[in-house]
């Protein structure tokens, strides 16, 4: 590509660190799902539902510890001058974030004794409350390795810490510690994770000391307000369909809904890593993105993003039937499955979609319009809100689905167009050879769809994930026209020749 600025590092070693940090999550979940088979039944249904209550009341304050803050840190980093800069962006944004790690665990706390729980889920959130601060620490200390492209190191230490966490947990639930033990052995993760990429920083000779420079801390806040804002609204509208769509639908159909999105919701994970991979190559291609050309680093992202979210929608439908019967496999679990089954052949359309939407959020915050991509976020997730809330009101838990692919479509298209506004062809997406892939994948998509049973309606609906993908691409003017002039310009010579 002729006019692709090609700045920044060479695209190999970004995805191997997008594989180190999508990997060893996946890694890591799939031995904590085999562990669960101890864990549960270890734990008994009181003692199980004892420790989810406390690690969703401490959960449901977690995200005030960062939200707005991590994507701006990381531009932040990447543009560093030299180590006096990053040393004051590291301290301040360690002290801000422990602060906010110390308000979000005392919330937690004072809603459970506001609603009355008993010592022993007091005792597990108390626990889990204070498990907050080594997390704000480690993921500060994995954002500021990201920012030096240093995955592996950042990957291993939650590799190392999730393994060592999962077998600790299962050692306290043979040994009859009960839901506290549980807490006990969770507060080792972040821990271990902090020391670990502590020790990774020192080596490097990178800062890991807060400084409560207030002024820089004002700064950080009023910067990621808008950010913080969008998130929040998203949060808050996910919470809420948690709330509203079991009371639409009854709790045991609800868990189906939840099933079927249980394997689709952790696949996001691969375009957050590629995203994470290239955020400080984009933040420092900046000034060429500006000019209206994409970088090397921009081409490359879009173009992983964009095919990456068609093969795992393709992949998400190839196991879909497999994953479904092995959570449901009694003969009279038929309609459990079916019902599970077609969620996830639903919500996998959203799949290229959320991908592409990362990518263009990525763009805006790289070139300092963090402020337009939270306002299209907040929008986005209040039109999915809607949607998903009345699709529910008439289709039960398949419109429930379909509500998914709404906020995905809502979300892509005013991200998407709000990039290429103001970015022009760096917002594009090489699809001459995605487009292709998408085309043919829709075919393959359709074929699944029916292998699943799930009809020819079905079909017809999962082949539209690949084809919204080119039809919103060439909506927002992303298919790149010096491609296309390239192409045509080597067909009439070799038809000359």
């Amino acid at each position: 590509m002729s006019e692709t600025a090609r700045a920044g590092s060479p695209s190999g070693g970004r995805i191997a660190g997008a594989t180190w940090l999508s990997g060893t999550p996946l890694v890591v979940n799939a031995i904590s799902l085999l562990a669960n088979l101890v864990i549960i039944p270890g734990l008994g249904q009181d003692g199980w539902g004892a420790w989810s209550t406390a690690v969703g009341l401490s959960g449901a304050t977690t995200f005030l510890t960062g939200i707005g803050l991590r994507p701006l840190f990381i531009r932040a980093l990447a543009r560093a001058a030299g180590p006096a800069e990053r040393e004051r962006l590291v301290g301040a944004q360690l002290a801000l974030r422990l602060m906010f790690a110390v308000g979000a665990g005392a919330i937690a706390i004072l809603i459970g004794l506001l609603l009355g729980y008993s010592a022993t889920i007091m005792t597990c959130v108390a626990i889990a409350a204070t498990g907050i601060i080594p997390a704000v620490v480690w993921t500060t200390f994995s954002d500021v390795l990201n920012a030096e492209e240093a995955f592996r190191a950042s990957a291993l230490a939650t590799l190392v810490s999730g393994l060592v966490l999962t077998g600790a947990t299962v050692v306290v639930v043979l040994a009859g510690l009960g839901p506290v033990g549980v807490a006990g052995a969770y507060f080792i993760g972040p821990l271990l994770t902090a020391l670990q990429l502590g020790v990774a920083m020192r080596r490097r000779g990178l800062p890991v000391r807060p400084h409560w420079d207030r002024a820089e801390m004002r700064r950080l806040v009023r910067e990621a307000r808008l950010t913080a804002a969008g998130d929040g609204i998203g949060v808050v509208v996910t919470r809420l369909r948690d709330v509203y769509i079991p009371a639409l639908v009854t709790p045991p159909v609800y868990g189906l809904y939840v099933t079927g999105q249980l394997l689709v919701s952790r696949l996001n994970i691969v375009g957050d890593a590629l995203i994470t991979a290239y955020a400080p190559g984009l933040a420092r291609d900046h000034e060429v993105l500006r000019t209206g050309r994409p970088s090397w680093a921009s081409a490359t992202v879009m173009r992983l993003l964009m095919l990456s979210g068609i093969i795992l929608a393709v992949g998400s439908l190839a196991v879909a039937a497999w994953f479904t019967g092995l959570i449901y496999r009694e003969a009279d679990e038929a309609a459990a499955r079916h019902a599970a089954l077609v969620v996830m052949a639903i919500t996998s359309l959203s799949l290229p979609l959320v991908t592409l939407q990362m990518g263009w959020r990525q763009l805006l915050i790289a070139v300092d319009e963090h402020d337009l991509a939270a306002r299209c976020a907040g929008t986005a997730a209040l039109v999915g809100g809607a949607a998903t809330f009345g699709l529910t009101l008439l289709d039960g838990v398949r419109g429930a689905a379909f509500g998914v692919v709404v906020a995905s479509v809502a979300a892509a298209a005013l991200t998407g167009r709000a990039a290429w506004r103001v970015l022009g062809q760096a917002a594009a997406v090489p699809a001459l050879g995605a487009g292709t892939a998408a085309l043919l994948a829709g075919l393959a998509v359709a074929a699944l769809a029916v292998r699943l049973g799930i009809g020819v309606g079905g079909a017809m609906a999962t082949v539209l994930a690949p084809v919204l993908t080119i039809a919103l691409v060439i909506a927002l003017g992303g298919v790149q026209r010096a491609e296309l002039r390239e192409l045509a310009t080597r067909l009439r010579r070799r038809r000359a020749g």
